[in-house]
């Protein structure tokens, strides 16, 4: 739930042109991880669109379990880098 803030802190300076947020929200007896992935998720694209910057979103799960995690760690935070290196080459 920290990262919004996080994010919001180093977009306020002129120089960061772009974010990449990781993280992980496992599969949890409670939904708390879906509802904790929608707010995340929704703040980081508000503060995208405030501050016309772009945030890679390099975020597993939520619901994700421990077993899908490694195999995909490395694909998701290549991903969510093109992507903020790509929008940042078409300004």
């Amino acid at each position: 739930m920290e990262a919004p803030l996080a994010v919001k802190r180093l977009l306020q300076r002129d120089d960061i042109h772009g974010i990449v947020v990781l993280g992980i929200i496992e599969r949890g007896e409670t939904d708390h991880g879906v509802v904790m992935g929608h707010a995340v998720t929704k703040a980081l694209i508000d503060l995208q669109l405030s501050f016309m910057k772009p945030i890679g979103m390099g975020i597993l799960g939520p619901g994700i379990f421990a077993s899908q995690i490694t195999p995909r760690l490395r694909s998701y935070a290549r991903a969510a880098t093109l992507a903020v290196c790509q929008m940042l080459r078409q300004q």
